[in-house]
């Protein structure tokens, strides 16, 4: 059962990424038809890439744990198994349901019915303020999705660059940004992968080099390091209903 439903999972989410990537094409004057066979290339490469990634990775000492080195500490992979674990063999409706742990994040489903509504009954009360057609309600909702459950250092860095490259350089040089936005992004994108990967190689792997520079051991300082835990079970507690 936890095998078909993160089956269906990735299915929706590769299908969501596949309809990101048209619409991409889309403002690139790229025909639907190629965008489309570059997918199918793409999946077929990176099928056997995966796969020898993944049994490189596993051969990794200490591999998804917190004394895994070089940080593979798998973040994403780990939330992935929890989901999979609620979801599959708890169940959404001991977990979600009546008298469950976590009723109250359900208060999202009338959240995200009411706030686009008002939102865009409001852009067409105020049509003069700009600021107010710039607030995407669903994409800043499910943006925070995109970098959890990693801290917001590794998100933060796009965040300059997105506004010089779709709000400063748009506005002032329209035709240089609808020429060149979108390719200078795919540039950018394959540089830091190429340059992850020889640095890793060169420099981390061999855990012979070691740089003494803040943006390497900030990652380390805090929470990030070690989990600081909020509430802490007395003597005789236990986390959860007494029973099921």
């Amino acid at each position: 059962m936890n095998f078909f439903k993160s089956f269906g999972y990735v299915t929706c989410a590769h299908t969501i990424q596949f309809l990101n990537d048209l619409k991409l094409a889309h403002y690139t004057k790229i025909p639907p038809r190629h965008a489309f066979w570059a997918q199918m290339v793409a999946c077929l490469v990176s099928t056997f890439v995966c796969t020898g990634v993944l049994n490189f990775q596993i051969h990794i000492k200490d591999v998804c744990t917190t004394d895994a080195p070089n940080r593979f500490y798998c973040p994403g992979n780990n939330t992935f198994f929890t989901a999979s674990v609620l979801w599959g063999t708890l169940g959404p409706h001991k977990v979600f349901g009546k008298g469950g742990l976590y009723t109250t994040p359900l208060i999202g489903f009338p959240i995200g019915l009411v706030v686009p509504p008002i939102l865009y009954y409001t852009t067409r009360r105020f049509p003069h303020k700009k600021w107010l057609r710039q607030i995407h309600p669903v994409a800043m909702i499910y943006g925070g999705l995109t970098w959890a459950p990693y801290n917001f250092s590794y998100v933060w860095p796009q965040v300059p660059i997105g506004f010089m490259a779709m709000v400063w350089l748009k506005s002032r040089y329209l035709a240089c940004w609808s020429k060149y936005n979108y390719v200078l992004s795919a540039s950018w994108s394959a540089a830091i992968g190429i340059s992850a990967i020889i640095i890793f190689f060169s420099v981390q792997y061999s855990g012979k080099v070691s740089l003494d520079w803040w943006g390497n051991n900030v990652s380390y300082q805090g929470c990030e390091n070690k989990a600081c835990t909020l509430l802490k079970l007395g003597k005789g507690e236990f986390f959860g209903p007494r029973s099921w």
